[in-house]
């Protein structure tokens, strides 16, 4: 039975970053279950504090030099610095046959080396790695006929190589497109299990490699987090608050747009009912959406609040009547970190995006609604009108939360383990 563990994660507490926190989360329960926990993650400076380092309180942490160019991963403004940045990307594109935009590519040998004393010196039997980045997977994973004994898991946060908006992967040259996808391939049929967020992802990997391998374990809710929340009362209970928390990613114009116009919208036609909405904007809010609030002149209705420590955000999110879920076209089957939390403070959830798996999972489960871009101002005063007739706010009691606890998806993940 493996009871020592090696985690490997790229980003790890106390380095900032929401890639740390899936495996800072199952550390902790995994240690409350008493597991000798080894971390294995990227010595990186970061100037803000992770939200979840009271997590990893206990932890044996391992940190390694990824010998990736900081120039490239932490770009400085200046004309110099932009020319020691291309100067080095063409380096590392002689450098890495792959994609060279992943921060693990100069790791494989290092990270390689450490894994194997850690496995002699602790005695660990199982380590499981997490990706992205996701060379570290194949580094990571390659390491099996070495240790026949040790079982290997793989988990997978996000896409490898079927992300066509948001990675480099996309616009890579064919060649590196293949060696990535070999990559891919490879990984998944070392690896003993491999552990997804999503069905659908899921589903592709079961194409690669023996499907009873595959495992779907989402993200999920720590009720630590919700301990002694601050207090919720509103101001103005008239208002209609509609909240969205985390970063907003780049290329959601084709979304975004049409919200903002729909808000514009009902600003000229429904003046009294624009004076009820507001819609916050918690975290990164690139500025180029910017100019939406300005084109449509809807300053009123938004407020940007920038970034806030999590037990803020959490607070504005349980005084919400609504929480927003902003998904792309490539992850309209994704049920984010920020999902988990805003149904377990009960909130329903208005997802935008085209059609995807992700809004139907919510509409049909009575967690939300859906506003289709192509029918953003029908389907956003639907769920207004409901508001203003005491209905659409109120949660579906009957829908159990607590599958998505980080308790039950510990449970789910040690039986991982132990198979």
């Amino acid at each position: 039975m493996p009871k020592k563990l090696l985690i490997v994660s790229y980003t790890f507490p106390p380095t900032s970053g929401i890639g740390g926190r899936r495996w800072a989360k199952f550390a902790k329960y995994l240690k409350r279950k008493g597991y000798d926990l080894t971390v294995l993650a990227a010595d990186i400076s970061s100037e803000q504090k992770s939200e979840w380092t009271s997590d990893i309180d206990g932890l044996s942490i391992e940190r390694i030099p990824t010998n990736y160019p900081s120039i490239v991963s932490n770009p400085q403004p200046g004309l110099i610095n932009k020319f020691k940045y291309f100067a080095t990307i063409k380096k590392l594109q002689l450098l890495v046959k792959g994609n060279y935009f992943d921060r693990t590519a100069l790791w494989k040998e290092s990270v390689q080396r450490k894994i194997s004393d850690l496995i002699k010196s602790k005695g660990i039997n199982c380590v499981i790695v997490t990706g992205g980045p996701f060379q570290l997977t194949h580094h990571v994973s390659s390491l099996k006929p070495k240790f026949p004994e040790v079982k290997f898991i793989v988990d997978f946060r996000d896409l490898w190589t079927q992300d066509s908006e948001i990675t480099f992967f996309s616009v890579m040259p064919q060649r590196r497109k293949t060696l990535e996808l070999e990559m891919e391939k490879q990984t998944v049929q070392w690896a003993d299990q491999v552990i997804t967020t999503m069905e659908s992802m899921s589903d592709y990997y079961s194409n690669l490699t023996d499907r009873n391998k595959i495992h779907t374990i989402t993200n999920g809710f720590d009720k630590d987090d919700f301990s002694d929340l601050k207090n919720t009362e509103r101001d103005n209970k008239d208002e209609i608050i509609f909240t969205y928390a985390g970063t907003l990613y780049l290329n959601l114009h084709y979304v975004l747009d049409p919200l903002f116009a729909t808000i514009g919208k009902i600003k000229s036609e429904k003046p009294e009912l624009y004076k009820k909405i507001k819609f916050n904007f918690i975290g990164k809010f690139p500025s180029e959406y910017l100019e939406y609030i300005k084109k449509y002149n809807i300053k009123e209705a938004i407020c940007i609040k920038g970034n806030k420590p999590l037990r803020e955000v959490l607070s504005e999110i349980k005084k919400s009547d609504y929480c927003l879920l902003v998904l792309n076209d490539v992850y309209s089957f994704n049920l984010s970190t920020k999902f988990f939390e805003y149904i377990a403070l009960r909130k329903k959830v208005v997802v935008l995006s085209n059609k995807g798996t992700a809004p139907e999972f919510i509409v049909s489960n009575n967690l939300g609604y859906w506003i289709n871009p192509g029918e953003a101002f029908k389907n956003l005063t639907d769920v207004l009108d409901k508001r203003l007739n005491g209905e659409s706010q109120i949660w579906n009691s009957t829908y159990d939360i607590e599958q998505y606890s980080l308790e039950s998806l510990t449970d789910k993940l040690i039986k991982v383990i132990e198979a």
